[in-house]
């Protein structure tokens, strides 16, 4: 049976948070609550980790995933260079549910990366996701916890339905508060390309950096 561990997301428990780290650190898969939708977190490090996600999300391939950060510092390790217009939306939202596409590291295990070469990285505002990455010392995988093409359940016990023994451990901090994604947005490309409209609206992106491609 997957353990479940109830936890508050906003004021995480210590001993908690160190549980769940030490499962990120050993290959395990961890799902957890996030800003929007509960998420599928691995070591994105670990190349068997990342491979275990798309397995048990019956993930193709060549869709990539998406990356947690604890601390805006940790982002220039796993880019190769920040695309003009970064910055300002990083100042304007991030901690937050914004999903940014870079050009990636050599450093990231290519099955990260889908058929791109590219890598996209949110700095969440949860504080309990932020924690855990930083007790776990490595990026973490953020990708919805879901069966591919299917939405995303609102419950952590939903999501154990789904999922099933896949998961290794299951932090449950109660119904998502969304049903929305991040926003997510390509500044690989110029224009920058809204690839997926979430919680932050196109509008609120345009009026800071000016139209999007899609």
């Amino acid at each position: 049976m997957t353990p479940i561990i109830p936890i508050d997301p906003h004021r995480p428990d210590p001993d908690r948070v160190r549980e769940a780290a030490a499962a990120i650190r050993a290959g395990k898969l961890v799902v957890l609550p996030t800003d929007t939708l509960y998420g599928l977190g691995a070591n994105a490090l670990d190349e068997k980790a990342v491979e275990k996600v798309y397995q048990v999300k019956r993930r193709r391939l060549s869709k990539p995933l998406l990356i947690f950060i604890g601390e805006e510092e940790e982002l220039h390790e796993l880019i190769e260079a920040l695309p003009p217009l970064a910055e300002r939306l990083m100042r304007a939202f991030w901690p937050g549910p914004l999903t940014l596409v870079f050009p990636a590291s050599s450093r990231l295990p290519r099955v990260l990366l889908g058929d791109t070469s590219d890598i996209a990285i949110r700095l969440p505002a949860l504080p309990l996701i932020r924690s855990l990455v930083r007790e776990a010392g490595v990026p973490i995988t953020g990708t919805s916890a879901n069966l591919s093409d299917r939405p995303t359940p609102p419950t952590a016990q939903g999501v154990l339905q789904e999922l099933g023994e896949g998961v290794d451990l299951l932090l449950d901090g109660g119904p998502c508060t969304s049903q929305m994604g991040s926003t997510l947005i390509d500044l690989t490309q110029t224009p920058p390309q809204l690839l997926r409209e979430g919680e932050i609206p196109r509008a609120a992106i345009e009026e800071l950096i000016g139209p999007l491609k899609g």
